[in-house]
């Protein structure tokens, strides 16, 4: 087990005390307790080669990733790499075929582990919660969102078995996260919390629904519950994540830096997560060489990680390496082929000067999108800028941006409502609704973009 250093208490103090988060600052002989780190210090550092327990018990309480729903990191839509637990759509990657990895990842790991547990009583609903917990963490691996429906099903499975198992409720708010179906997830956690108060990885997933429903107050009250109960990289990163909304990009930096000094080495695709992060804060301050390294140490945490592709691709095409960043946008659409990473790839060969292959490249991200307009899971963000900026289509970007605006009310949906109804005559409702966005002290540039088109001041 372990406990934090000196060096790092320090720093928790010195950040909590300059963002005013009064996260609570273990004592240095006090040990992480939880039993899935007390099994993972029998683990060696190659979860592949990890000599496994006699049984698969110690995947039901296995920590999740550092970021439990945001299943898709740092997404904005057509512009360089802004973040949200906003979260896709995919084409191939909705027929069930992942990239292969090698080897094993933590997430392939636990569910192998779970479905032999299954071989031996497939009637158990604590290895049918391993299982969904397991592929869960496989769906962010890979960008497969089939893994997501295929937990589903799994926690049906068990609540049929036990229906008031309180462990598949906690994971099935999660799940619901990941599904894209917020206000679901968020019902879920305020069942699961008048069951057992307090549970901080129920706190996590209620934090945020409530930040993807656009409650910002009411997400902070709850992360700070959770950082009260339980400090640590999970609590890090959202409070990250709020920071970010609110306009504190170097607070938020801070402690993205934390979240990834105190996550264990041997979870390399949370790492990986957490990098990617921490790059895209770097690119937001200005530091375009730092976001770099930060978006290439997360390929080397976890090689192939598509969210690195695709953020290495948008970083590098502003920095006018338009090759390399066609290159890497294929490689992202390889590893995972989100819809809107055609229009990376897109903008790279347009500035190749290859209009032909940038208009296909187009066509292919319209032709998938809409496949999920009426989805949970859509790229409707993208969409909706989609038929303001690079088709014309007023009309048919405000249908969708107020379809999105009944699922979730983060900044990056009322933004696109907001430019949707300033494009369709609708002035004073858009001037209206971004003033409201202002409030929230974002700094995200592609929203300052918008606000300044509609006359107002750049953001504070």
């Amino acid at each position: 087990m372990r406990s934090l250093t000196m060096r790092n208490q320090t720093l928790i103090a010195a950040v909590a005390a300059a963002l005013s988060i009064g996260i609570p600052i273990p004592d240095a002989g006090a040990a992480d307790s939880s039993p899935a780190n007390e099994e993972r210090e029998s683990f060696r550092a190659d979860p592949a080669s990890a000599q496994r327990p006699a049984d698969s018990s110690w995947v039901e309480s296995a920590q999740q990733p550092v970021d439990f729903c945001r299943a898709e990191p740092g997404r904005q839509p057509t512009q360089p790499f802004a973040a949200g637990p906003v979260s896709a759509g995919r084409a191939n990657s909705r027929s069930g075929e992942a990239p292969a990895l090698s080897p094993a990842s933590p997430a392939e790991i636990q569910i192998d582990l779970a479905r032999s547990a299954l071989e031996r009583d497939p009637a158990n609903a604590r290895s049918l919660n391993s299982l969904a917990i397991g592929l869960t963490r496989r769906a962010r691996e890979t960008g497969d969102t089939a893994c997501y429906d295929e937990a589903w099903k799994t926690l049906q499975e068990a609540r049929r078995l036990d229906p008031e198992n309180r462990e598949t409720l906690r994971i099935s708010a999660w799940v619901s996260m990941g599904r894209h179906e917020f206000a679901r997830a968020f019902e879920l956690t305020r069942k699961y919390d008048r069951r057992t108060p307090g549970d901080p990885w129920n706190l996590s997933v209620m934090g945020d629904a409530l930040m993807e429903l656009g409650r910002y107050d009411s997400a902070e009250k709850v992360y700070q519950k959770m950082a009260d109960v339980k400090p640590g990289p999970a609590a890090y990163s959202r409070v990250a994540y709020l920071r970010e909304v609110r306009g504190d990009v170097g607070g938020a930096l801070e402690l993205m830096r934390m979240a990834l000094a105190a996550t264990d080495p041997r979870e390399s695709e949370d790492r990986a997560w957490l990098l990617v992060q921490i790059a895209h804060l770097e690119n937001l301050s200005g530091d375009a060489s730092g976001s770099e390294a930060s978006y290439r140490a997360a390929l080397e945490s976890f090689a192939g990680y598509h969210y690195a592709l695709a953020g290495l691709s948008e970083l590098t095409l502003r920095l006018g390496r338009a090759g390399e960043a066609a290159s890497l946008a294929r490689e992202a659409i390889e590893a995972a082929p989100h819809a809107e990473r055609y229009l990376l790839l897109a903008d790279a060969l347009h500035a190749l000067g290859r209009g032909q292959e940038a208009q296909e490249a187009e066509e292919a991200f319209e032709r998938l999108a809409l496949e999920n307009v009426g989805k949970a899971d859509n790229e409707n963000h993208d969409l909706a800028l989609f038929y303001l900026e690079r088709r014309a289509d007023p009309s048919r970007a405000l249908s969708i941006a107020k379809l999105e605006a009944t699922r979730r009310l983060d900044v990056h949906t009322l933004d696109r409502l907001a430019l949707a109804l300033l494009a369709n005559g609708e002035q004073r409702q858009a001037r209206r609704l971004m003033k409201r966005l202002i409030k929230t002290g974002t700094r995200d540039p592609l929203i300052a973009t918008h606000a300044v088109a509609m006359g107002l001041s750049t953001l504070r």
